[in-house]
């Protein structure tokens, strides 16, 4: 039990050590990362879509929420960090 707990705490921290230039803000509860915003909502930029793929193929259970500021070209992301929203497959 103590070893997966080891593995997901590495998964965790490799993750976010991958988006490290892209995080603007991490607590103990959250993690807020910006992405550059070209204004077609219709298709995602790479780094957010590398980001949001790897959600995806690492983590069974994860809380993202996505917000547009404005008058700004960048798309924020939240992701909540709690043991029980972000648990590695």
């Amino acid at each position: 039990m103590e070893l997966d707990k080891v593995f997901d705490d590495m998964v965790r921290s490799r993750f976010l050590e991958t988006f490290k230039d892209k995080m603007i803000r991490k607590d103990n509860k959250t993690a807020a990362f910006e992405f550059e915003h070209d204004g077609n909502t219709l298709i995602l930029n790479k780094p957010l879509k590398d980001f949001l793929d790897m959600l995806d193929i690492f983590y069974s259970d994860y809380s993202v929420s996505i917000s547009r500021t404005c008058g700004h070209p960048t798309l924020q992301v939240f992701l909540r960090l709690e043991e029980g929203l972000w648990r590695p497959k």
